[in-house]
């Protein structure tokens, strides 16, 4: 830390590197990844940001590549469901990045918790991270792939407003039909797109699939990859499983989204189609981000009646609801 330190913002702002370094302690911890460890500073004006400190690269210039990568594509991006890099800072051996804190934490610990999240607001999180995608995909240019999809990377507001964050594995698309030749699989266990078996190409459709993972895990409220379970399950694996076996679609549902009005399993249904939709092992069978928001909205603007069946989609438990 005696190093000279450069400091970059993007914004203005009212603290000083010194506020900063003063917050770097270990009850201020909130989270740890792969790339370095994150920790909640508030500074002396009362505002609250999210600095996340580097780990020391274990190869050279692994770290730097994964700091350059969140500086200079969030550094120059804006949109409500991405997280906003305010600056950074950096010395020989210390390197930070310095975010708007988002105070609900990830989708992977609201998940796992025991609250009852609510369809409406598990929607509400879809069409946000569809939404913030959707801009890397078709509103940037050059197009940005984030590559790292997951629950643990999708941060919640106190509104359940969805924010994409973890930007160290991005990359953009120098043309159109570029496709990133790979010399080692990048992403997360349990959402990387099977491609990556036997092509080491990258395209958009890739975080197209593990946009669907995230869909099923918001869907049955199980994890990509269940540990429990002997070499693990994946959960595209075990949907399709069920789905092939002719059980009802209903069964793959959370049971915390039971007795529900018929209309809101219809619509949790059809999420469930568009999920499945996405998580197609052939990439150029999965739609597009746009198509994908197109689909999700659409679940809202159908006529109540199309919404209306004759009988429960699930069966009312002896309990009372």
């Amino acid at each position: 830390m005696s190093f000279v330190w450069t400091f970059i913002p993007f914004q203005k702002l009212n603290f000083s590197i010194g506020n900063i370094l003063d917050c770097l302690k270990d009850e201020n911890v909130i989270g740890k990844g792969c790339y370095g460890i994150v920790y909640k500073a508030e500074m002396p004006n009362g505002e609250l940001i999210a600095v996340k400190k580097l780990w020391k690269a274990n190869k050279e210039g692994e770290t730097v590549d994964s700091f350059s990568a969140e500086i200079h594509i969030l550094g120059y991006i804006r949109h409500r469901n991405i997280v906003k890099l305010l600056g950074y800072c950096s010395n020989r051996s210390v390197k930070l990045l310095l975010y708007n804190f988002i105070p609900n934490g990830n989708l992977r610990q609201l998940l796992q918790g025991n609250r009852n999240l609510e369809w409406e607001i598990r929607y509400k999180i879809a069409v946000g991270v569809a939404q913030g995608l959707a801009y890397l995909h078709h509103d940037c240019f050059p197009t940005i792939l984030h590559r790292d999809v997951k629950c643990n990377n999708i941060l919640l507001d106190s509104k359940f407003e969805a924010y994409l964050a973890d930007f160290g594995l991005a990359k953009q698309m120098i043309t159109p039909t570029y496709h990133h030749a790979m010399s080692k699989v990048a992403g997360s266990y349990g959402y990387i797109a099977p491609e990556y078996g036997y092509s080491m190409n990258i395209t958009e459709k890739s975080d197209v699939y593990s946009y669907g993972v995230v869909l099923l895990e918001l869907l049955s409220g199980r994890s990509a990859v269940e540990s429990h379970v002997v070499d693990g399950q994946h959960i595209a694996e075990w949907v399709k499983r069920k789905m092939g076996g002719f059980e009802p679609a209903v069964s793959i549902l959370d049971t915390k989204l039971q007795c529900v009005p018929d209309q809101m399993v219809q619509e949790m249904l059809q999420t469930l189609g568009i999920a499945i939709f996405c998580v197609n092992s052939s990439p150029a069978e999965r739609p597009t981000m746009k198509e994908v928001i197109a689909l999700l909205m659409e679940l809202k603007s159908q006529p109540e009646e199309l919404n209306k069946t004759s009988q429960p989609l699930i069966k009312q438990s002896s309990t009372q609801c």
